[in-house]
C-alpha cells in the first residue's frame, strides 16, 4: 500500500465504525444483552482508528500543505469518539456489575418493554422482538382477586404465574425473562 493512502484508509475504517456504532447502540431489540458487550468494543475499536490516523499523519505527511487538513481532520475524530467511549463506559459499566432478578406478577407486557410494578414504583425493561413474542404467546391469565392501584387511579391485575426476569440495572436490557408456573 503506498504511504499517503493509509490515512485515508483509516478514515474510511472510522467511518464504518461510526456507522456500525449507530447501528449497534440501537439494537437492543434484535441483539438483547449481546449490544452490552459490542457497544464498549466498537468505541474502543474508533479509538484506536483515531490514534491510528493521528500516528499515521506523521509518517506519511511530514512536509505538505495537506497536513494541517488532515490535522484537523484528526482532531475531529477524537471529538466524534467522545459520545460513544461514554455511551460503551455505561454499557461495560453495566456489564461488569452484573444482573439483577426480580420475580413478580405484577407485570405488564408491551412495546416492547416489560413492565414491572414494584411497592412504590414501576420499573421498565427492555426486552428483544424475541422475548417479547415468547411473553405474549405465553401469558398467562389474570388473577382478579389480586390488584394493584396505581396513583393515576388505574387497576394493574396481578397473573396466576409469576415473571422471573433477569436484566441490568442501568440500561435496563433484558437477559432472560420466562414464566414460574405455580404448583
Amino acid at each position: 500500500m503506498e504511504k499517503k493512502k493509509i490515512p485515508n484508509t483509516i478514515l474510511i475504517a472510522f467511518a464504518v465504525l461510526n456507522l456500525l456504532h449507530l447501528l449497534v447502540s440501537k439494537g437492543e431489540r434484535v441483539l438483547g444483552h449481546f449490544v452490552l458487550y459490542l457497544v464498549p468494543a466498537v468505541a474502543l475499536l474508533m479509538i484506536l482508528a483515531a490514534i491510528g490516523y493521528a500516528v499515521s499523519l506523521f509518517f506519511c505527511y511530514e512536509k505538505e500543505s495537506r497536513k494541517k487538513i488532515h490535522l484537523f481532520l484528526a482532531g475531529l475524530l477524537f471529538l466524534l469518539c467522545i459520545a460513544p467511549t461514554i455511551l460503551g463506559i455505561v454499557y461495560a459499566t453495566d456489564l461488569a456489575g452484573g444482573t439483577i432478578k426480580e420475580e413478580t406478577d405484577l407485570y405488564t407486557i408491551g412495546g416492547n418493554c416489560v413492565f414491572l410494578n414494584r411497592e412504590k414504583e414501576t420499573k421498565a425493561v427492555n426486552v428483544t422482538d424475541r422475548q417479547q413474542k415468547f411473553l405474549l404467546a405465553n401469558e398467562p391469565p389474570k388473577n382478579l382477586q389480586k390488584k394493584k392501584i396505581l396513583e393515576s387511579g388505574v387497576f394493574i391485575y396481578a397473573h396466576e404465574e409469576r415473571l422471573s426476569v433477569e436484566y441490568y440495572e442501568r440500561t435496563g436490557i433484558v437477559k432472560s425473562a420466562s414464566y414460574i408456573r405455580n404448583r
